[in-house]
C-alpha cells in the first residue's frame, strides 16, 4: 500500500515478526536483517547512487522517519527500524513503500 502525506501512519505500535514477514512477502527486495528492513542495491553507477539518496533523504524529511543509509560508489543500502518502539512499524513500511515507488 502507498501511503499520501495525509495518510503517513504513525510509529506507535511494534509490529509482530508474522506482521513483518507477511509485508516482506510483497515488497521485494527488502529483507528482514538483525530487527530492521533493509535494501540494498548495486550495480548502478554514482549518478543513480548520488540521485536515489537525495530523493531518499527528502522523503526521509517529508514522512519524519529517517532511516539508516550507506553508498559507495555503486552501491546503496537503505535500513529502516523504528527506534522508539524496538522494532518495525506501520511507518518503516510505508517508507519503505515510498522508495519501492522512486525504483519504479
Amino acid at each position: 500500500m502507498i501511503f499520501g502525506m495525509s495518510q503517513i501512519p504513525s510509529s506507535t505500535k511494534a509490529l509482530t515478526l508474522d506482521e513483518v514477514l507477511n509485508r516482506l512477502s510483497s515488497r521485494s527486495p527488502w529483507t528482514l536483517l538483525n530487527g530492521a528492513i533493509e535494501l540494498r542495491l548495486s550495480g548502478l553507477d554514482f549518478n543513480q547512487v548520488t540521485a536515489l539518496v537525495q530523493a531518499i533523504n527528502q522523503l526521509s524529511q517529508d514522512m519524519n522517519h529517517h532511516p539508516d543509509v550507506s553508498y559507495g560508489y555503486s552501491n546503496l543500502t537503505v535500513r529502516y527500524q523504528t527506534h522508539d518502539v524496538g522494532g518495525l512499524t506501520d511507518l518503516d513500511f510505508a517508507c519503505a513503500d515510498r522508495i519501492l515507488t522512486l525504483l519504479g
